[in-house]
């Protein structure tokens, strides 16, 4: 009752960054303010910072009382779900929310304990570099703002070039790529992305003059390691990407991994030619269709100037394998056997470049149905370049959807997220091997962390969405997928799951207008036949569904690869189903 009263008093009882907020406004306190203070004290043990802070004691009291926090696994990527649920659940403003005995935190601490041993001991996690980098996007000086695909192709190639160096991490594009235009501390992007170096630097073009500037820091101080000018021809570019790669590599005391297949092996493309593929990675990095055929046009000019670009052709094989899944907005055996050729085109000019054997290994996977050609190709693109993201996401895809092994699958994207910590895509995927598992709360918790880092990311809605339904809580599931409808602009596999999940849950006139939507599409647009099947499934109507599965399976529709999910559980005896799976060769 003491305590009370000074509280009430405004006395600062203990110290502010582990105040709760009724202590901080003077609210009568009891054990729930020791359940806060144990949240601050797990949330610093696992990160090795507050959760609130601020440069002085009333910015402290502001952050704890209005502020949201972090999530625990955008500062450490290997932080268990459950374990993230747990403190979150400590931390809730309201105490009332909040757990409300201590014992309950202990329990529940105990389960993850068992839960995710098991898990993380499948899962061999990478261990930390000392050496480990960061390229942020290079600043565009130049007075035409259409040159930024300059800036941000020179960013991408050195980390493609930086990649190659032994025993250095390097960051992926997607999370260097997060900090674009933002003006943070280089100490806060460092911890963010688990590094000790940031390179960053500026380029400023006109004509055929450049100036590239760069500068290597120091994350634990802030320090330069090391700086230099650039002021050279364009036809230098390649020279100058070398230069600062050996910079890097005399700094971290290594070398190229492998002389035979670092990016100076001996050819270099026309200047206009690599310009042009600099602008079709520009576009194809949007990840949207209405900049995707920019991309294509990009790469077949680049092509066009330079027809033993190998780089080149991997682009457009890239483009094409995004054109048919996971966009979707073309038919597979259009996209697919473009995709194949300039891969294969690709492959024969450099029989070293990682790209193109991930495009072969994606194509394996998604129109061929073929695992051990996927594997061969994938376990190449990863020897050539351990540091490949993209080759990792991929081959889950082929360990999750083609041969069912979700302990190796985890492993991929685990180092991937080590790779690339703030890339919403791993932990999307992440979400869906547990859903494939039958853990449907630790999916859950996944996909909560893609919504609590973008509020506005639909997939993270959808896949709420997925599992709910799944788990038959189909109000749960309509009301994310509303939200993940509107957030994305109808894509159609949100509009088909959603209308699956509508009349699984009693809603048929909405899943019918769900259906006609896509229906009508049809006649101006390429739609699956997978995903109009999925609606029918949901209404029951099973000859129509294997009819337009019949149709997915003529396109060799890489969709159909999704037949394993637990959403086709009710269908899974199916005589029709059992043939469908053993037409495409998947007997598992």
């Amino acid at each position: 009752k003491g305590v009370s009263q000074l509280t009430k008093k405004s006395s600062t009882l203990g110290t502010i960054p582990y105040m709760s907020p009724e202590q901080i406004q003077g609210l009568e306190v009891d054990h729930h303010t020791d359940i806060w203070s144990l949240g601050v004290v797990l949330y610093e043990m696992i990160t090795g910072q507050l959760p609130f802070q601020g440069e002085y004691e009333q910015a402290v009291i502001y952050s704890i009382l209005n502020e949201e926090l972090e999530s625990l696994a955008n500062l450490r990527f290997d932080t268990p779900v459950a374990l993230e649920g747990i403190v979150n659940q400590a931390l809730v403003k309201d105490c009332e929310k909040r757990y409300q005995k201590a014992t309950a935190i202990s329990a529940d601490l105990h389960k993850i304990k068992i839960l995710d041993s098991g898990v993380l001991s499948e899962i061999q996690l990478p261990e930390k570099s000392e050496n480990s980098i960061a390229v942020l996007p290079f600043v565009n000086m130049s007075a035409e703002a259409e040159n930024e695909y300059f800036s941000d192709g020179l960013t991408e190639e050195l980390i493609n070039w930086l990649t190659q160096l032994k025993d250095l991490r390097v960051v992926a594009r997607t999370s260097a790529f997060a900090f674009k235009g933002k003006e943070l501390d280089i100490r806060d992007i460092g911890n963010k992305l688990n590094v000790n170096t940031i390179l960053e630097g500026s380029v400023r073009k006109a004509g055929n003059k450049l100036r590239i500037t760069a500068q290597l820091i120091n994350v634990a101080d802030g320090y330069h390691l090391w700086s230099e000018r650039y002021d050279r021809e364009l036809k230098d570019i390649f020279a100058i990407q070398d230069e600062i790669a050996r910079e890097i590599a005399n700094k971290f005391k290594t070398d190229y991994r492998d002389k035979g297949v670092a990016p100076d092996v001996g050819y270099s493309p026309s200047i206009g030619a690599y310009e042009l593929y600099l602008k079709g990675r520009y576009y194809f990095n949007k990840f949207s269709p209405e900049w995707i055929n920019q991309a294509i046009d990009s790469f077949s000019k680049a092509i066009a100037i330079d027809q033993e670009f190998a780089p080149a052709y991997a682009g457009l094989a890239d483009a094409y394998v995004f054109i048919s899944t996971p966009l979707g907005t073309l038919e597979s055996s259009v996209t697919m056997p473009k995709a194949k050729e300039s891969a294969d085109t690709a492959f024969k000019l450099n029989p070293n470049l990682s790209e193109a054997y991930v495009s072969l290994g994606a194509i394996a996977t998604f129109y061929d149905w073929n695992s051990g050609r996927a594997h061969h190709y994938l376990k190449r693109a990863i020897e050539l370049n351990p540091n490949n993201t993209n080759a990792r996401l991929w081959y889950e895809l082929t360990l999750s959807l083609l041969d069912q092994d979700f302990n190796e699958a985890l492993a991929h994207l685990t180092i991937a997220l080590n790779l690339d910590p703030l890339n919403l895509l791993i932990r999307l995927r992440m979400g869906y091997i547990f859903c494939y598992k039958y853990d449907f709360e630790t999916a859950i918790r996944y996909f909560q962390q893609i919504i609590h880092a973008e509020p506005g990311n639909a997939a993270g809605y959808h896949g709420l969405m997925d599992i709910y339904g799944m788990m038959g809580e189909y109000d749960s599931a309509m009301r994310e997928g509303e939200k993940a409808v509107k957030l994305g602009n109808y894509a159609v596999p949100f509009v088909s799951i959603l209308g699956l999940y509508s009349a699984r849950g009693g809603k048929t006139k909405r899943a019918l207008e769900l259906l006609s939507i896509l229906i009508k599409r049809m006649e101006t647009e390429y739609v699956s036949p997978f995903w109009i099947a999925v609606v029918y499934m949901g209404l029951n109507e099973e000859e129509k569904m294997f009819e337009w599965l019949d149709k997915a399976f003529d396109q060799h529709d890489g969709n159909l690869l999704y037949l394993f999910a637990p959403r086709f559980d009710p269908i899974r005896e199916d005589d029709r189903f059992i043939k469908l799976r053993q037409k495409m060769g998947l007997n598992k």
